[in-house]
């Protein structure tokens, strides 16, 4: 995967923030990374896929370098999507557990877990995709401005600057969820069994 430094904003950044220091711009950008997934879940990754073991219903989840894991968008067994609360439940964010625990036939025959999560940077990221990115970079711009433009008696300080930035960027968040929402609607609707795999 391709990735890029988050100092790339800067040259987005800097020319507005008039004496900001460096190192307090790159803690406002992953503020704002960080709350702008954890409001779109515009971040997902699919996981290793995860053998059953039998009586063990509880497996860690290992979060791809560039960040952490938010919460678990969509679990699968055999092809057939799992049911939050009824199949399966998030103790952790690192962790999965299975309410039905497997046993040995179930256990020994299945192809794994597959897990799809929701990421977001953690507080010392320096990269992001490179393609996410693209896709938002725009957005994270005003997310930080709004912020560091919003702090009182600076010299980068400016509030009626601060007021569009800040509308800007929930605008932002707005159309990111509903891009999230078209792709999650993108495939076809069916219903789906109950799972008692594991019984």
């Amino acid at each position: 995967m391709a990735v890029i430094e988050l100092t790339e904003l800067y040259p987005h950044l800097l020319p507005e923030l008039n004496g900001c220091p460096k190192p307090l711009v790159l803690s406002k950008i992953r503020d704002v990374l960080i709350h702008f997934f954890e409001q779109t879940q515009a971040w997902t990754e699919e996981i290793d896929r995860i053998p059953l073991v039998a009586d063990i219903d509880t497996y860690d989840l290992d979060a791809p370098s560039l960040g952490r894991i938010e919460t678990i968008k969509l679990v699968t067994l055999n092809g057939v999507e799992l049911v939050p609360y009824e199949d399966y439940v998030m103790p952790s964010k690192g962790e999965i557990t299975l309410i039905n625990t497997p046993v040995a036939d179930s256990a020994a025959t299945d192809d794994g877990l597959e897990v799809e999560v929701v990421m977001k940077p953690r507080r010392d990221s320096t990269q992001i995709s490179k393609c996410i990115y693209e896709d938002h970079y725009q957005t994270w711009v005003h997310g930080v401005l709004s912020k560091l433009q919003m702090m009182s008696k600076k010299a980068w300080t400016d509030l009626n600057s601060a007021k569009y930035h800040d509308m800007e960027y929930w605008d932002g968040i707005a159309k990111a969820r509903v891009d999230q929402n078209r792709l999650n609607l993108a495939g076809p609707l069916r219903a789906q069994p109950r799972v008692d795999w594991l019984q």
